[in-house]
């Protein structure tokens, strides 16, 4: 995705930087991990020399090995998954105009 695009490209731009990522979808799909490269779950010292091979290794072991590698992940610190409770919950939609300001700075913090 353009997402995962723009996460590898700022962590590539800083390596020395430190990343914490945060996922809606979590360990949900294998295609969903491509950015999460600092994990060390491909790479230099591990099993798999790329994204590539460890996506494919994942597809062919199947949604039960997700759940193995989310609880590995889990038990080494690396993953945090959490539910959101709805209750009592309210929600209000409101349109709010941009001064000039504001589309300046919005457009400055979302260029690459």
């Amino acid at each position: 995705t353009k997402v995962a695009a723009c996460v590898l490209q700022v962590q590539q731009s800083l390596p020395n930087a430190r990343v914490m990522y945060c996922s809606a979808t979590g360990v949900s799909e294998v295609a969903h991990m491509q950015y999460l490269d600092r994990l060390g779950l491909w790479g230099a010292g591990t099993s798999f020399k790329d994204f590539a091979e460890f996506s494919r290794a994942m597809k062919d072991r199947g949604l039960g090995f997700m759940e193995q590698l989310a609880m590995e992940l889990k038990s080494d610190g690396k993953y945090l998954a959490r539910s959101l409770s709805f209750r009592g919950a309210e929600f209000v939609e409101r349109v709010v105009q941009l001064t000039d300001d504001d589309i300046v700075r919005y457009d400055a913090s979302a260029t690459f």
